[in-house]
């Protein structure tokens, strides 16, 4: 019954606290609220915590109340769920993403965005010894857009040993390895062929399970005003290296 901030800065404590804190810090960094006015901004939510400054909580859903409706809206709608879950490796809101997904990674390591299928199996020259490809032109277009196997729905983060033991190695090979302490079901694709040949079903599949999993991580609206959607053009750019 303690106020917050007794305690939160001790790592041994407050780990459900801790982690609604990194999903507002995400939520925050994927609508851009501290691109354009961030001294005023940082002012109102300074207001909001002063008035919940001796609660045992991190006062997340009057924080969200409180830019409700604004150009800062922290909230989420379906058209702006399926543009997260098109980003491709090397966006700045990528980083943020991922770990918004899977906030059981520890934020005191270094994490790598990596793409579970090699980027090298989709080059050009490979794709074209594929015989499983050479009698669908469709699905070989498939293959070949990095829209599929550049976005999210093929990326994750991986700490140094881990992608290390990663490199160019096929999904199915790697994860078979006794070293590698990761299973399909914390990459969100238990029950997913990991062979190549089926890369079409694990990309929908991923996707469709990332973004069942983002929708329960954020808040939602029906839909956000065009005047809003407008003024929100100061998406806050995050440089990748930055952000650990």
């Amino acid at each position: 019954d303690k106020p917050l901030y007794d305690s939160i800065n001790n790592l041994a404590k407050q780990h459900d606290q801790r982690a609604t804190i990194s999903q507002w810090f995400y939520m925050a960094l994927l609508k851009g609220v501290f691109g354009g006015q961030a001294d005023t901004i940082l002012s109102s939510m300074r207001d909001v915590l002063d008035q919940k400054l001796n609660e045992s909580v991190f006062p997340l859903p009057q924080i969200v109340e409180r830019y409700k409706a604004t150009n800062k809206d922290l909230r989420f709608d379906s058209d702006y769920i399926e543009s997260l879950l098109d980003t491709q490796h090397g966006e700045g809101r990528c980083r943020a993403l991922l770990h918004l997904l899977f906030p059981e990674m520890n934020a005191t390591e270094v994490f790598h965005i990596d793409h579970l299928h090699p980027q090298s199996a989709f080059e050009k020259k490979k794709l074209n010894q594929l015989a499983f490809l050479q009698s669908d032109p469709e699905l070989l277009a498939f293959y070949s857009d990095a829209k599929h196997w550049n976005s999210i729905a093929n990326l994750h983060l991986l700490n140094d040993s881990q992608n290390m033991s990663k490199k160019d190695r096929p999904l199915k090979d790697w994860l078979n390895d006794y070293t590698v302490h990761l299973s399909p079901k914390q990459l969100l694709v238990d029950g997913v062929s990991l062979d190549l040949e089926c890369f079409n079903e694990f990309y929908q599949k991923r996707r469709a399970a990332l973004k069942s999993r983002l929708v329960s991580r954020v808040y939602m609206t029906t839909s956000l005003s065009e005047a809003v959607r407008s003024d929100d053009s100061d998406e806050e750019v995050v440089v990748e290296e930055m952000i650990a």
